[in-house]
Protein backbone atom coordinates (compact mmCIF):
# COMPACT_ATOMS: atom_id res chain seq x y z
CA UNK A 1 0.00 0.00 0.00
CA UNK A 2 1.70 3.45 -0.78
CA UNK A 3 0.29 6.96 0.73
CA UNK A 4 0.87 10.18 -0.85
CA UNK A 5 0.13 13.51 -0.21
CA UNK A 6 -3.62 13.02 -1.43
CA UNK A 7 -3.79 10.28 1.24
CA UNK A 8 -6.06 11.29 4.24
CA UNK A 9 -7.11 8.09 5.68
CA UNK A 10 -4.33 8.36 8.30
CA UNK A 11 -2.86 10.14 10.85
CA UNK A 12 1.04 9.52 10.65
CA UNK A 13 3.59 11.71 11.91
CA UNK A 14 7.55 11.48 12.08
CA UNK A 15 10.84 13.67 11.75
CA UNK A 16 13.67 13.52 10.37
CA UNK A 17 16.98 16.38 10.48
CA UNK A 18 14.67 17.75 13.47
CA UNK A 19 12.05 18.43 10.19
CA UNK A 20 8.66 16.54 11.31
CA UNK A 21 6.43 15.30 8.45
CA UNK A 22 3.26 13.27 7.91
CA UNK A 23 4.01 11.33 5.08
CA UNK A 24 7.34 10.69 2.51
CA UNK A 25 6.33 12.90 -0.12
CA UNK A 26 6.10 15.77 2.45
CA UNK A 27 9.68 14.65 3.89
CA UNK A 28 11.32 15.15 0.17
CA UNK A 29 9.60 18.90 -0.40
CA UNK A 30 10.77 19.96 3.01
CA UNK A 31 14.40 18.80 2.81
CA UNK A 32 14.48 19.00 -0.48
CA UNK A 33 16.62 16.76 -3.21
CA UNK A 34 20.22 16.82 -1.83
CA UNK A 35 19.03 15.83 2.19
CA UNK A 36 15.90 13.88 1.30
CA UNK A 37 17.15 9.92 1.74
CA UNK A 38 14.96 6.78 0.91
CA UNK A 39 14.80 4.10 3.96
CA UNK A 40 12.76 3.11 6.81
CA UNK A 41 11.38 5.12 9.02
CA UNK A 42 9.22 5.16 12.26
CA UNK A 43 6.08 7.00 12.24
CA UNK A 44 3.76 7.73 14.62
CA UNK A 45 0.40 5.69 13.21
CA UNK A 46 -2.93 7.00 15.90
CA UNK A 47 -0.55 7.08 18.41
CA UNK A 48 1.11 3.64 18.12
CA UNK A 49 4.87 3.43 16.67
CA UNK A 50 4.88 2.12 13.15
CA UNK A 51 7.59 1.68 10.60
CA UNK A 52 7.10 2.43 6.96
CA UNK A 53 9.39 2.57 4.28
CA UNK A 54 9.83 6.23 1.94
CA UNK A 55 10.98 5.00 -1.90
CA UNK A 56 13.17 7.32 -3.78
CA UNK A 57 9.61 8.77 -5.20
CA UNK A 58 8.51 10.24 -2.11
CA UNK A 59 5.64 7.27 -1.36
CA UNK A 60 5.66 6.09 2.08
CA UNK A 61 4.96 2.49 1.61
CA UNK A 62 3.26 0.46 4.76
CA UNK A 63 2.74 -2.53 2.46
CA UNK A 64 4.70 -4.40 -0.07
CA UNK A 65 3.97 -7.96 -1.64
CA UNK A 66 7.02 -10.29 -3.07
CA UNK A 67 8.95 -13.33 -2.50
CA UNK A 68 11.98 -11.53 -1.93
CA UNK A 69 13.59 -15.16 -1.50
CA UNK A 70 10.44 -16.65 0.56
CA UNK A 71 8.72 -19.68 0.43
CA UNK A 72 5.89 -19.90 -1.87
CA UNK A 73 3.56 -20.21 0.85
CA UNK A 74 4.47 -17.31 2.81
CA UNK A 75 1.29 -15.01 2.25
CA UNK A 76 -0.52 -18.06 3.58
CA UNK A 77 -1.13 -16.80 7.16
CA UNK A 78 -3.97 -16.06 9.00
CA UNK A 79 -5.18 -13.00 10.30
CA UNK A 80 -3.65 -11.93 13.47
CA UNK A 81 0.01 -12.16 11.17
CA UNK A 82 -1.37 -9.48 8.91
CA UNK A 83 -3.09 -7.50 11.40
CA UNK A 84 -0.09 -7.88 13.89
CA UNK A 85 2.71 -6.99 10.87
CA UNK A 86 5.34 -10.05 9.64
CA UNK A 87 8.17 -9.55 7.52
CA UNK A 88 11.32 -6.97 7.11
CA UNK A 89 10.54 -3.17 6.93
CA UNK A 90 12.44 -2.20 3.43
CA UNK A 91 12.12 -5.75 1.78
Amino acid sequence: MLLNSDTTCCSLTSSYLGVSFSHCSEMKVKLGSPHYRPGVYTFSFFGQPMTATCDRDGWTVIQSRGQHGNSPDYFIRDWADFKDGFGVPGQ
